[in-house]
């Protein structure tokens, strides 16, 4: 099969697939598909390096999702890390993983505060910011409309930015 890079993504050309283009991760030597939901599921309020990171939503968002298999959060972050097994350089700001957000997003919904996606529309991962200044401090963590409940560290809907994104 002819596959190109495309977004840090593996995609099957349309020469390969005949005119049917599909989306594909390579992962330990395997084509797999990560989802959203995998990185919902895989969420525990934790991270595998077992440090203690009060409330930091980021980090353990980024371990949900690179257990998920997102492996290019492995590494290209300018933040300090954490003590796990996969590196020093992952995202553990909410401001890192919302670039990344938008870096992949083919869904990209955005709203004020109690702002959200249109129930039933499936699992999101949410930027949620204090103020609408750059500088304000940011928060990420996983919006399922399907069941209209949220995983992460907090679920702070009243904040002034809301963005939701799905790939």
């Amino acid at each position: 099969m002819d596959l190109i890079s495309r977004r840090g993504l593996l995609v099957a050309s349309a020469s390969a697939l005949a005119g049917v283009a599909v989306t594909k991760r390579l992962n330990a030597q395997q084509l797999v598909w990560p989802s959203i939901t995998e990185g919902f599921n895989r969420y525990n309020n934790n991270c595998i390096c077992n440090t203690s990171a009060g409330q930091n939503c980021a980090h353990f968002m980024s371990d949900a999702l690179i257990r998920a298999g997102y492996l290019q959060l492995l590494s290209g972050f300018t933040t300090w890390g954490c003590a796990a097994a996969w590196g020093s350089k992952r995202p553990v700001q909410a401001k890192e993983m919302c670039a990344w957000f938008k870096g992949r997003a083919l869904v990209t919904l955005k709203g004020g505060a109690y702002f959200r996606p249109a129930p039933g529309t499936g699992i999101y991962v949410v930027y949620q910011q204090y103020t609408t200044s750059p500088t304000s401090q940011g928060h990420v963590c996983f919006w399922d409309s399907n069941n209209g409940t949220a995983r992460g560290t907090l679920w702070l809907p009243w904040w002034a930015v809301q963005e939701f994104y799905k790939w």
